[in-house]
């Protein structure tokens, strides 16, 4: 067998790609365009839920604000499960996280998806051209 890819349906790939962005962006601080949209959820008291690495989510008023990276990378970080997101490095972080979008049938929130989509093509359009020049 030369190679089985194992592909996730368009809106749990869309998931993926905020969660690695959003572990990338919270264990190393880059891109910074993109960290100092981050806020962690500072716990008011010790709880055993506190443990968890959370993110506070801003709150937006029109349905295209919750489709910014502002709101939708806080929304799918809490989400997660906290085996997931007490991960140490980006592979397992990926391994786990791919692994729980297989499991479900449904993504796991309701996406925007027009703007998703952009965010994710102007995230690479972005990328490759700051790489070639």
């Amino acid at each position: 067998m030369i190679g089985v890819h194992i592909w996730l349906p368009v809106r749990q790939r869309i998931v993926f790609k905020i969660a690695r962005l959003t572990f990338k962006a919270c264990t190393t601080g880059l891109p910074t365009y993109l960290n100092r949209h981050l806020i962690p959820r500072a716990a008011v008291r010790t709880t055993h839920s506190s443990a968890v690495p959370l993110l506070t989510l801003p709150t937006m008023h029109t349905n295209f604000g919750r489709c910014t990276f502002t709101y939708s990378a806080p929304d799918v970080w809490n989400n997660l499960p906290p085996d997931v997101l007490h991960c140490n490095t980006l592979n397992t972080f990926k391994k786990h996280l791919k692994t729980r979008l297989m499991t479900c049938h449904q993504a796991p929130l309701k996406l925007c998806s027009t703007a998703l989509y952009k965010f994710v093509y102007y995230y690479y359009y972005y990328y490759y051209y700051s790489q070639c020049s």
